[in-house]
């Protein structure tokens, strides 16, 4: 007989930075059983030898329960999962821009386990719904993951890649970008640094191109059905071949009219309701070129 046997969880979340930099992974990173409450008995006789072959079978019993439970957990909590992401149609509209979308689909197989891991892996691409087979989104970016673990908390990491990809998004099909005074040539860049980004944008004036480099402070707005990731830009550096050109005022225009449109113009998380994203920190990772919310560590949304 086998009784008082705790069944428990924890929950991260990680990404393949190499292999696919659009997608985020959930993981179920631990399952364990709490064996301090577990008990197993066999009845049988009270000599000494008989006890002493009891307990020699409970000892082995134990040690295969401790394997064979935590991957029924395993099993079972993928099943339910599975189960209840049947219907995967998750794409979500950006405010104020009815025709770009993004993309919150279940790439396949759903949740997956691999040593102890049980992950659910969600695309993270923008798209203009007029062109869904856009050429900056490369086959090469949907491939799927190879499982990695972060510190254990809850992360959810944005990589680069995905924020230019909305750039350009956004550039090619709303053309967001340009202000009253000036046009932009091509799609606008960022590269996550330590403290901003370093935002690069080149716009015509008058005839003239002027090539601009802004630093970018990372924003995140927790609203109640999604969270706005974005930039305040700034003045940092301009260049200009055309001696006419006021390069302070055109880079005063530049940023006065990027700020008025960045945060319904950049990224956004439509999963707010999986935890409470106001709990976060957000930070740049210069290093693995990607954004981190990170959660405290076992915390659970009280949503």
């Amino acid at each position: 007989m086998v009784i008082n046997a705790e069944m428990k969880g924890v929950v991260n979340s990680t990404t393949d930075v190499d292999q696919c930099p659009g997608h985020m992974i959930l993981g179920f990173v631990r399952a364990e059983i709490d064996y301090e409450s577990l008990q197993v008995k066999l009845d049988g006789g009270d000599s000494w030898l008989f006890q002493s072959i009891i307990n020699l079978i409970l000892s082995e019993i134990e040690d295969e329960l401790m394997g064979t439970l935590t991957e029924v957990l395993l099993k079972s909590f993928i099943n339910l999962i599975n189960n209840v992401f049947e219907d995967n149609r998750r794409v979500v509209e950006f405010h104020g821009y009815p025709n770009i979308i993004k993309d919150e689909r279940y790439t396949s197989g759903v949740f997956t386990s691999s040593a102890g891991y049980v992950a659910l892996r969600m695309s993270g691409y923008v798209y203009s719904r007029s062109n869904m087979k856009d050429d900056f989104v490369t086959p090469q970016k949907l491939n799927p993951f190879t499982l990695n673990k972060f510190n254990n908390d809850f992360q959810i990491a944005i990589h680069e890649a995905v924020i230019n990809n909305a750039y350009y998004t956004f550039h090619k099909y709303n053309n967001t970008y340009s202000g009253p005074t000036y046009q932009v040539l091509e799609p606008p860049t960022i590269k996550f640094m330590n403290a901003a980004g370093l935002f690069g944008i080149n716009v015509l004036v008058n005839g003239s191109e002027v090539k601009l480099k802004l630093t970018a402070k990372l924003q995140v707005d927790v609203q109640s059905e999604k969270c706005q990731v974005f930039f305040i830009y700034e003045k940092y550096e301009a260049k200009s071949e055309d001696p006419m050109i006021n390069q302070d005022q055109i880079q005063n225009e530049v940023v006065i009219y990027l700020n008025s449109v960045s945060k319904f113009a950049t990224y956004q998380l439509g999963y707010t309701h999986l935890t409470d994203l106001n709990q976060y920190s957000h930070m740049m990772d210069p290093v693995e070129h990607v954004i981190r919310l990170v959660g405290p560590e076992e915390f659970i949304c009280p949503g």
